[in-house]
């Protein structure tokens, strides 16, 4: 049984830094809509930064010359870090010029996904019933 079964067990650390990331054209045309003329973004082009971790097992297993068997697992977690370092600056103009002209960018947008959010007015009490 000499070298029949070998196992193989790794654990996985990288870093990536500066990893291109775009700004989608949409975003782009929203935030150029509240910033001045000479502040506007040219491009969309940023990036951000990517930590990964994780482990890989592989088991094989030599049953004849001829026949082999293997079997693998491997499960990573990635985690993203310094989101558009470029962009944050214009965010937060843009932002700022959204707050002069009475706008809130912090709350967030209504849709069916996300409607406790929406914000309700108060109800009216009730009138109690009487007795029966």
């Amino acid at each position: 049984m000499t070298d029949r079964v070998n196992a193989t067990l790794t654990r996985f650390q990288t870093t990536a830094e500066n990893n291109a990331l775009g700004l989608s054209a949409a975003a782009q045309t929203e935030l150029n809509a509240l910033l001045p003329a000479g502040q506007r973004l040219l491009g969309t082009g940023d990036y951000r930064d990517q930590s990964t971790s994780g482990w890989e097992f592989e088991l094989q297993s030599n049953l004849t010359r001829q026949r082999t068997v293997r079997a693998t697992y491997s499960v990573n977690r990635v985690i993203f870090g310094r989101f558009f370092p470029l962009v944050r600056p214009y965010l937060a103009s843009a932002r700022t010029a959204a707050q002069a002209q009475g706008l809130n960018p912090t709350t967030p947008p209504v849709s069916p996904s996300n409607s406790s959010t929406i914000p309700r007015a108060p109800s009216a009490p009730s009138a109690a019933r009487p007795p029966t």
